[in-house]
């Protein structure tokens, strides 16, 4: 039973990280400088055989025009030990190749909802911690507690002198 509960926190916590802050909206019609998801067929070499598949590109629209749109895509990859490179390709996509474009956008809805999340799931396991861990009865903040326990005024402060030098 437990597992299962942890299992469905964690897939809710990625799914809400994955979604959140951003929607995707169907647009027909780009604008310059936006950030779109294109959704394009991938044929294979001997047409005909097997079924078609799709691809997605995410990037930055550097041009609209009447029957196509061009756009920046932008992938890292490790070149090497400690070495990343940073592709950048313009791709053009004919409008008539298009499955579906999207446009990305803000959504407070979700990143409110994200926020939300991450207050229950840190006060959670807060409340977790204090269970498991726990002080005992009386031993809360302002009532002082054990004397033999308690930092304060009355408290020995003791010094240690490292040599650090030529001295």
């Amino acid at each position: 039973m437990r597992r299962s509960l942890f299992g469905r926190w964690v897939a809710l916590a990625c799914l809400l990280s994955t979604a959140a802050c951003y929607s995707y909206t169907p647009i027909r019609e780009p604008v310059r400088g936006s950030v779109v998801r294109a959704v394009i067929p991938v044929r294979s070499a001997a047409q005909g055989r097997g079924p078609e598949g799709s691809a997605v590109l995410e990037g930055t629209v550097v041009l609209s025009s009447g029957d196509s749109v061009r756009i920046e895509t932008r992938n890292r990859q490790q070149a090497g030990f400690m070495q990343e490179m940073l592709l950048v390709d313009t791709v053009r996509i004919a409008y008539d190749d298009l499955i579906a474009l999207d446009e990305r956008a803000f959504s407070p809805s979700r990143t409110a909802l994200l926020t939300a999340g991450i207050i229950a799931g840190t006060a959670l396991v807060a409340f977790g911690i204090t269970s498991v861990v726990g002080g005992n009865d009386g031993d809360g903040p302002g009532d002082g507690g054990d004397p033999a326990q308690r930092v304060g005024p009355g408290t020995d402060v003791f010094r240690i002198r490292l040599p650090l030098g030529g001295r």
